[in-house]
């Protein structure tokens, strides 16, 4: 059974900048969005764990998210979840 409480949609944003520790991780390409977070692709993890605070990025604003899954994928990339830190402001993930 799947853990997701909301659905996954395409995102109209490409990609994302990602800072972890003060430090610019840099690009990450967005994979999918819903109400409660993001899905990344990110090159290098730079230390990046499980439950902590980052921020992205996305659609101009600086939003705090959790990291929520890491998975290394077969292209040495890292598929990274993240939820959002105030996922009760809807408004903000939506499309203009």
């Amino acid at each position: 059974m799947s853990q997701r409480r909301w659905m996954r949609f395409p995102s109209d944003v490409s990609a994302v900048s990602v800072v972890a520790h003060g430090c610019s991780l840099g690009q990450a390409d967005v994979v999918d969005e819903s109400f409660a977070g993001i899905a990344i692709d990110l090159d290098d993890l730079e230390g990046l764990t499980l439950h902590e605070q980052v921020e992205i990025h996305f659609r101009g604003q600086p939003r705090p998210c959790i990291v929520r899954y890491i998975v290394p994928m077969a292209s040495g990339r890292n598929r990274v979840g993240l939820e959002w830190v105030n996922s009760a402001e809807p408004a903000l993930l939506l499309h203009a």
